[in-house]
């Protein structure tokens, strides 16, 4: 299944949640991490979440989700994933 992202504003955009299905190659990954960034930078929310549940275990994640993190900590926001498979969880 090719990857697709589903993007909500909740609580009138103080909450951004991504939602990703489908299976994810390197390049993917990377784009996904691009896009969050630009997204926390434009938006500047107070929580941004990326819910992976939906992600195929056949996907490698990257490593770490550090400059989504670190865009969201600029404007005092968080980053939160949600619900990755274990296969699918971020280096802590």
């Amino acid at each position: 299944m090719e990857p697709a992202f589903e993007i909500q504003n909740l609580d009138r955009g103080e909450t951004i949640e991504i939602i990703a299905e489908g299976e994810l190659d390197e390049v993917a990954w990377e784009s996904l991490k691009a896009r969050l960034v630009r997204l926390i930078g434009i938006r500047q929310p107070t929580l941004i979440r990326l819910d992976l549940r939906l992600v195929s275990a056949r996907s490698s994640p990257p490593g770490n989700w550090i400059e989504a993190e670190r865009a969201a900590s600029k404007f005092g926001g968080e980053f939160a994933l949600v619900g990755p498979p274990p296969n699918l969880r971020a280096d802590e």
